[in-house]
């Protein structure tokens, strides 16, 4: 069976160990800036992408709309996350799920603070694996 292809994950450096540690059976590639990810996504393919919100002083939406424009990365699925507290109202909240699904991403998913949310962040991420073979574009 071939290797399985790497995740990316985008987000700020003081999340890297974090979300490193949900992956620690995979191969991970960590960015944190917009220019570290274009170079990444120009080097390999990936079987997930996850952004989160603060990465980048708020790059995430630029990054979904750049790897979307990337035919070979149509189909390999894209979580946006937000795991750093911050205040969102409903209303905003509800506009980055509106706006990062109209990007191509599959989903934002909010991280409520907490003792576990380290845990809840990476159990929902892990889910979102695909099958080897299944984004590959074929």
């Amino acid at each position: 069976m071939p290797h399985a292809a790497p995740v990316l994950i985008a987000d700020v450096p003081e999340l890297e160990s974090v979300l490193r540690d949900c992956f620690p059976a995979d191969d991970v590639v960590y960015v944190s800036t917009l220019a570290d990810s274009t170079m990444a996504l120009g080097s390999r393919e990936y079987r997930l992408i996850i952004v989160g919100l603060h990465f980048d002083h708020y790059s995430m939406f630029e990054l979904v709309r750049y790897v979307r424009t990337l035919p070979r990365f149509k189909r390999v699925p894209i979580y946006c996350i937000r795991a750093l507290p911050a205040r969102l109202t409903d209303a905003a909240r509800s506009g980055i799920e509106h706006a990062v699904r109209l990007l191509g991403a599959q989903a934002f998913i909010d991280v409520k603070p907490g003792p576990l949310a380290a845990e809840q962040m990476c159990k929902r991420l892990t889910e979102m694996l695909p099958v080897q073979g299944m984004t590959d574009g074929r």
